[in-house]
């Protein structure tokens, strides 16, 4: 499955781009934009992608919201979107915390055949 999905750095491209991130307008969300390479000569659809985001001891799931569509040898941008925890009564940007990534889950269809990868840690 590795070969599949290359979460490996010696696959070449990354796999997954973070691009950039930013808070929502009311601070009640954080975003990511990310570009996912893919190295198939098919099709597929990532219909689950998310992560634990852990905020100083307060976790939330970062998650994508909508299915997306890679094409066969290319690249799509997505949002992955994360509800701000409670951070003890401080603002998400005015904070000193920085999360931290955990426990990622990746459910992808590849021509109707259905793979997911669970990674912890």
């Amino acid at each position: 499955m590795e070969r599949i999905l290359p979460f490996d750095p010696d696959s070449g491209e990354e796999f997954l781009e973070v691009v950039g991130s930013k808070f929502s307008d009311d601070e009640s969300l954080l975003l990511f934009e990310i570009i996912v390479h893919s190295p198939l000569n098919v099709p597929m659809k990532i219909e689950v992608l998310s992560f634990e985001l852990d905020f100083g001891g307060n976790t939330s799931i970062l998650s994508l919201q909508d299915e997306v569509e890679i094409p066969a040898n290319g690249s799509a941008s997505l949002t992955l979107e994360c509800p701000i925890p409670n951070l003890g009564g401080s603002s998400a940007s005015g904070s000193d915390v920085t999360p931290t990534f955990a426990n990622m889950t990746m459910r992808v269809d590849i021509e109707g055949i259905k793979l997911e990868v669970v990674k912890n840690g």
